[in-house]
């Protein structure tokens, strides 16, 4: 009979909340409750108390830190199979075969994941079963532990709204909450649930009572909570820390950390996971591009753990200062599906399921595990795990640079180009010539070879790189397959008055590897960087293409050349142009042009009379 009554009660209160999977989620229980809590807390009739309810809770929890999360990765192997490794205890991998719909979550020490109906939740380091809960098939969301009671967010069955369910160790409901709004990513701390919702709110439930202590709003879009060296989280594109400036937080007072605009391609790159949405089990693009950062514990400033904030994109891995700054590249042999930023160091998991651990200044790998088979999406949490031994030694950033962009897979591209700013600003010979290689490799994708070009015209630095390249010839007998950029190194040596440029330049006018463009080109630089010695070469380049009506670049590059010769050349080399106006055989274009540069200046117009005087004598009126 008390069955009964109990599912009737349960059928009554499904009508009232319209959460048609509540008491599938609650079975376990005779009345369908264990701390069921039927009124809205998240109630949009409220009045920011300016500080005084948070500040209760901050009290509170005074002296309180959170306990260590657990550093761990968890791979999706297949739909049926979880893999998992701790990085800290000396456990090997552990498999867990169950249906697995959403992509596992983890929180504080505990793997979350629902599939066939059902929640189950799993210890981090061994992936041990501590219980499983039924769903009614409602999609987990989001999930955050405090060593005691797992709050996980799950969607709500017929609609718009989130369902809350906090769940102990044992397996018991604490606390569940039906609400219309949709909410975020929760973090728990001394039985009490930080969740944030409505993009502004953080609101505080008493898991033990149900009610919400205090509420917190933000002047920025908060979506997520989390812990992180024992101190409390909020944020989504920024940080908040949860101290004693919380109570601030309206009037924009609360300990906060921007993160730096990173130069990733594409709008959609994200700090965090959707909250509001089932994400899919098995990974995809977004998962490939991703960033990574975390905010220093404690009190005071709050700044990026490791001094660094990091981004994915597929196989590139890169590391940025708090300015924003690139600091290191890595690259990955297969593509990235996950990763955590830790305290001094960045792991990251791939499809072939490793894990790689980077040192956050250098990028240098300083460890690196085996999940033991490939997986399909993967997940990471760090907390106080720091890389045992020493770090391989770090390759400098233009080798770093060098092996990415030497990856020509067309997939990379965008982050490639984004990389080209890193690339340019680099001084030295070497990303001089890795810029010529990129602008000159055919295998190099067009976009990226035109921005390498671009890249090139405006270099002022890297001569001594921009001269071997003009020394390298076109010859198919050697398997030298493609001739110098010259169209893209000539302005560069012209811009900086790089006289040793001018003999290299005078031999590429007669280069038959060369385009009419890179002909131009050097034939528009030597105009400033030829010396006697190259006029020869430019005359007789003169004479060969007068009477080439070809190409417009052509036509450009002779007048080029007559300039040069009538500023600089002997009395015969300026007659040999001066002649070439009235030969039949000159070109129309450039015979225009010749005219141009030899008419003589027009006259001086005659200034004008000067006016006369104005008298000052008195004017006579009579």
């Amino acid at each position: 009979m008390r069955a009964l009554w109990g599912l009737i009660r349960c059928r009554a209160r499904q009508r009232l909340t319209a959460a048609l999977g509540l008491c599938a989620l609650t079975a376990s229980v005779a009345s369908c409750g264990g701390g069921f809590t039927a009124t809205d807390v998240f109630s949009n009739e409220w009045t920011d108390d300016r500080g005084a309810s948070i500040e209760r809770v901050r009290a509170r929890l005074a002296g309180r830190i959170a306990d260590p999360q657990a550093d761990v990765v968890v791979g999706v192997v297949d739909e049926q199979h979880l893999v998992g490794l701790s990085l800290t205890d000396q456990h090997p991998a552990w498999t867990y075969a169950h249906a697995v719909e959403t992509r596992p979550l983890i929180a504080g020490n505990v793997v979350l994941a629902s599939g066939a109906g059902e929640m189950f939740a799993l210890d981090a380091a061994r992936g041990t079963l501590l219980w499983k809960r039924p769903t009614g098939n409602l999609p987990l969301y989001s999930a955050g532990d405090d060593g005691k009671v797992t709050v996980a967010i799950l969607g709500r069955a017929g609609g718009r709204g989130s369902t809350v369910l906090a769940v102990a160790r044992d397996g018991n409901t604490v606390r569940q909450v039906e609400t219309n709004e949709v909410l975020g990513s929760p973090a728990v701390l001394g039985g009490l649930a930080f969740i944030p919702w409505g993009s502004e709110y953080i609101s505080v439930l008493d898991l033990s009572g149900g009610e919400e202590l205090g509420r917190v709003t933000f002047r920025q879009e908060v979506r997520h909570s989390w812990v992180f060296g024992g101190s409390l989280f909020f944020g989504d594109l920024g940080m908040f820390r949860f101290d004693a400036q919380i109570a601030r937080a309206s009037r924009g007072g609360a300990t906060h950390l921007t993160l730096p605009k990173e130069p990733l391609p594409g709008d959609k790159v994200a700090l965090f996971p959707p909250s509001d949405r089932d994400i899919p089990v098995v990974a995809n693009a977004y998962d490939s591009a991703r960033l990574f950062a975390r905010g220093t514990a404690g009190q005071g400033l709050i700044g990026l753990a490791g001094d660094r904030v990091y981004a994915s994109y597929f196989r590139v891995l890169e590391g940025f200062d708090s300015q924003g700054q690139l600091a290191w590249v890595r690259h990955i042999d297969a593509n990235l599906l996950g990763g955590a930023a830790g305290r001094s160091s960045l792991a990251a998991c791939d499809a072939r399921g490793r894990i790689s651990v980077f040192d956050a200044k250098t990028g240098a790998l300083h460890d690196e595990r085996e999940l033991g088979q490939p997986v399909r999406a993967c997940v990471v949490q760090l907390d106080g795990y720091e890389p045992a031994g020493k770090a391989e030694p770090a390759m400098s950033r233009i080798e770093q640079l060098k092996v990415v962009m030497n990856d020509r897979d067309a997939q990379l591209v965008p982050a490639q180009r984004a990389l080209l700013e890193a690339l340019a600003a680099d001084p030295s010979d070497d990303a001089t010539a890795l810029l010529l290689d990129l602008a000159g490799d055919p295998r190099t994708a067009p976009e990226l070879a035109a921005a390498a070009e671009a890249k090139i015209a405006g270099r002022r630095n890297g001569t001594d790189a921009l001269l071997r390249e003009l020394g390298r010839r076109y010859d198919y007998v050697t398997d030298v397959l493609r001739a110098p950029p010259v169209a893209v190194i000539a302005p560069a040596l012209a811009a900086i008055k790089e006289s040793r440029g001018a003999a290299p330049l005078a031999r590429h006018l007669f280069d038959p590897g060369d385009t009419d463009e890179d002909i131009h080109a050097a034939a528009k630089a030597l105009e400033v960087l030829a010396t006697p010695a190259e006029l020869p070469e430019i005359a007789r380049f003169f004479a060969a293409y007068r009477a080439t009506t070809e190409t417009e670049a052509l036509v450009e590059a002779a007048a080029c050349a007559a300039t040069t010769l009538l500023d600089r050349g002997t009395d015969a080399q300026k007659k040999m142009v001066k002649d070439a106006i009235d030969d039949p055989t000159t070109s129309d274009g450039l015979r225009a042009k010749l005219r141009a540069m030899t008419a003589p200046p027009p006259a001086a117009a005659p200034a004008p009379a000067p006016k006369p005087a104005a008298s000052s004598a008195p004017r006579d009126w009579h």
